[in-house]
């Protein structure tokens, strides 16, 4: 799923708000409290394999937001209560959704702009941002040093 209306308009620099971290507690299929994220400011994606919670994350929003337990395929809000074989009979759960404020100058214009690849140490070309987008970033070093091996 994406963050934000669809809609990709230039910023005119104007703050927005954007989920930075969700927390659980004992909350449908997360037993305990479980935090997920951080996430990246423009881009939210929720996959795993089946099974996983990746609905309880999406009903995770939907509850915090205000929901009805009907919407979210519930007959009954006690159905959002974590229950499993170690956690019996516990009496509540919860949900927090964290937020942050940022302000975007033009970020969609200024990604249209870029180059291809950094031509510089203090550049950042559009390969360096969807590396730092995508996570992967974290592996430029020892990649390199492959190379050089």
């Amino acid at each position: 799923m994406a963050a934000g209306s669809g809609s990709v308009e230039p910023s005119s620099g104007a703050p927005r708000l954007f989920i930075k971290e969700m927390v659980m507690r004992n909350f449908k299929s997360y037993a305990g409290e479980q935090r997920v994220g951080p996430f990246h400011k423009s881009f939210l994606a929720v996959v795993g394999p089946n099974g996983s919670g990746k609905s309880n994350v999406i009903d995770t929003m939907l509850f915090e937001f205000g929901k009805r337990a009907k919407q979210m395929r519930l007959n009954k809000v006690s159905e959002l209560i974590h229950n499993s074989t170690n956690f019996q009979n516990l009496d509540s759960a919860g949900v927090s959704v964290h937020f942050q404020e940022i302000v975007d100058l033009g970020e969609v214009e200024q990604i249209s702009l870029m180059k291809r690849k950094a031509q510089g140490l203090h550049d950042e070309g559009f390969l360096e941002y969807l590396e730092d987008l995508i996570g992967t970033n974290k592996y430029v070093e020892k990649i390199d040093e492959a190379y050089k091996q």
